[in-house]
């Protein structure tokens, strides 16, 4: 999940809290939009959070992932095929 924290920062902008919690020492599970089951995450949330940029390739990493929401931000860039 470090790989898509970095590329996320990197390449998006937009809710400062998103980023101060997700730039933090803390467990991705405890990190606002982000929902684990058995410690894997299964969906990112993040719908309304003023997130301006591509959508970063890595989130295809999160093979476990159920849910993606990221409706009502400016993004653009496709889905990785792993989806």
């Amino acid at each position: 999940f470090e790989a898509l924290e970095h590329a996320t920062i990197d390449t998006l902008t937009g809710s400062e809290y998103v980023y101060s919690e997700w730039l933090s020492d803390t467990d991705e599970c405890t990190w606002f939009g982000v929902t684990c089951s058995e410690g894997v995450v299964v969906a990112v949330e993040l719908a309304d959070c003023s997130l301006i940029g591509t959508l970063p390739p890595e989130i295809g990493m999160l093979g476990s992932l159920e849910v993606l929401d990221l409706s009502s931000n400016c993004l653009f860039g496709t889905i990785p095929t792993e989806f």
